[in-house]
């Protein structure tokens, strides 16, 4: 199944971590081995699909480049950016994406510290790898948004929710969270039906 997951999404890759992690603990030394094999095996498969396709292994991350201006940037400067984007005139449409992209960062940084806290170390280093995913893969800041696929990115990170599900068992902080995205999700509404981009 792990295999299977790296296969459909790029995010699936980060599952190698937990499985070797929980495998490593049990002592799992064949299942490790084969976990090894397969997980990374769903985009190698892919890639020499895309050769034979092609003649580029590497087509998929051409095309993110080159359609979606898709490029790799070090975590601190893609927080850096985000943050920066929050200083943009104020309510125009670029400034409240900022503000979107900016706080699911922040919200999920703070919800991997939770899932460290609360979770299994398994579940940590799944988040913590989603995390790191989202932050290396930028849109190219001179074409476009910069974070504007970090929501849609950071929803793969299951273990954050849990978090977010566990700090619901305060009553006050269950208010805060049901309002908060109940408000979200009307201001993503009237943008769509305006024919704003909604990522």
């Amino acid at each position: 199944m792990a295999a299977l997951a790296s296969l459909t999404r790029l995010t699936g890759v980060a599952i190698i971590f937990p499985v070797t992690y929980v495998l490593w603990q049990q002592r799992q030394w064949r299942l490790l081995l084969w976990a090894s094999v397969l997980i990374p095996l769903g985009p190698l498969l892919y890639g020499v699909y895309l050769w034979w396709l092609s003649g580029d292994p590497l087509a998929y991350f051409t095309l993110q480049r080159m359609a979606w201006f898709h490029q790799f940037m070090l975590p601190w400067d893609t927080l850096r950016i985000a943050l920066e984007r929050m200083t943009w005139p104020f309510a125009s449409y670029g400034t409240s994406t900022g503000l979107l992209d900016a706080g699911s960062i922040l919200l999920f940084m703070i919800l991997v510290m939770g899932v460290w806290r609360y979770r299994t170390r398994g579940e940590f280093l799944y988040a913590a790898a989603i995390l790191l995913l989202t932050l290396v893969q930028t849109v190219d800041p001179t074409k476009a948004t910069p974070t504007q696929s970090a929501p849609r990115y950071l929803m793969a990170a299951t273990p954050c929710f849990i978090v977010l599900a566990l700090a619901g068992r305060n009553r006050y902080l269950d208010q805060i969270i049901r309002w908060t995205f109940v408000t979200l999700q009307g201001v993503f509404a009237v943008y769509f039906f305006s024919g704003a981009w909604v990522v």
